[in-house]
């Protein structure tokens, strides 16, 4: 199948323009050079843990030092902020389902380069009343087009069992409280014994991985990893502090879930 996709990409190609600035682009590739050059990878001294830029080398960061996490590593291909917030935007809210594959191009590549093997694929759910106002799930668009491409099975593993409605104005604790119980494990026998890799587009705290990767290993999974699309500087979220971490992802990039 992705040898299928492969050619048909080359003889019948989408278009001519890049994927970040839509002007005519001809080098081969889904994003010119010129914004290439500019796109805030996430890479140099990261945390070995949740994967956030640090300063300088160390093994954790502030936010993961000291703490029991249920997930084992975290990784992401961006820093959150323009031009991939608005990249997201057009995906999660305006239908450029094509960005998916862009985006897991990239995600296979950091997988890769930095994360353990594993043995399936599972997506954040999202609610019924959410796919049906938006038609679909990005974090399932994104989940296929990794799982195809590491040629590995995707677990519809999870589901959402409420909606938990946007998180802004929420602190930390709140919003964990917010999403208590709204995930359930309708996959278990698949699930147990397994080394399981979490896709979304954006982490923020990384309160929803945390508490996806907890009901996966309350069923029995092994490991549970996380890729994502962007995630939250550090910077960002320690200045929670002085103004709700929600209000600024909020003004940056509408994030919904938090």
């Amino acid at each position: 199948m992705k040898f299928l996709k492969d050619l048909q990409k080359i003889f019948y190609p989408r278009n001519l323009t890049c994927s970040v600035c839509s002007r005519e682009n001809f080098n081969g590739k889904t994003v010119c050079d010129g914004c290439e050059a500019v796109l805030p990878k996430n890479d140099g001294n990261i945390c070995d843990h949740c994967g956030r830029r640090t300063p300088f080398p160390v093994a954790y960061c502030d936010f993961c030092k000291g703490k029991s996490l249920h997930i084992d590593c975290m990784r992401s291909v961006f820093e959150y902020g323009e031009p991939i917030s608005g990249m997201i935007r057009r995906l999660k809210y305006y239908g450029e389902k094509h960005l998916a594959e862009e985006f897991a191009q990239r995600m296979v590549r950091v997988y890769h380069r930095s994360l353990p093997t594993v043995d399936a694929v599972v997506c954040i759910p999202s609610s019924k009343a959410r796919i049906k106002m938006k038609g679909y799930n990005q974090s399932l668009l994104l989940a296929k087009e990794v799982a195809e491409r590491l040629e590995l099975p995707l677990i519809n593993a999870l589901e959402k069992t409420k909606d938990t409605g946007s998180q802004v104005g929420l602190k930390r604790e709140e919003r964990r409280a917010n999403l208590k119980g709204s995930f359930k494990v309708v996959e278990r026998a698949k699930v147990k014994g397994k080394r399981i890799l979490i896709v979304d587009d954006v982490v923020t705290t990384g309160t929803t991985l945390e508490i996806v990767a907890e009901k996966l290993k309350n069923e029995g999974a092994s490991e549970v990893y996380g890729i994502a699309v962007a995630s939250v500087t550090m910077s960002k979220i320690k200045t929670e502090q002085r103004e709700p971490l929600d209000k600024i992802v909020d003004n940056d990039g509408k994030i919904e879930r938090i």
